[in-house]
């Protein structure tokens, strides 16, 4: 899935924005989690679908300077 949509696609798709999410997420403690883990958690207790779970984990780990592309998951970058 294409990291192309808008903030309302996204909403319209997922019932909340980026930034919703990013808090949502936040207070789930997400900053500890995998990518996979945060992808587990929209589907599993949010309902999220598969591929705007990933969206949304990526521009997670995006906005919150995590380093999502490593395979291992969520690390703080070391820039």
């Amino acid at each position: 899935m294409s990291d192309q949509f808008s903030t309302t696609e996204i909403r319209d798709a997922t019932g909340k924005t980026s930034d919703e999410w990013s808090r949502i997420i936040d207070a789930a403690s997400g900053r500890e989690w995998t990518h996979a883990e945060v992808v587990a958690y929209l589907t599993a207790e949010r309902g999220v679908r598969v591929g705007w779970a990933e969206l949304v984990a990526a521009r997670y780990a995006r906005e919150r300077e995590l380093d999502a592309d490593d395979g291992l998951g969520h690390a703080p970058r070391a820039d």
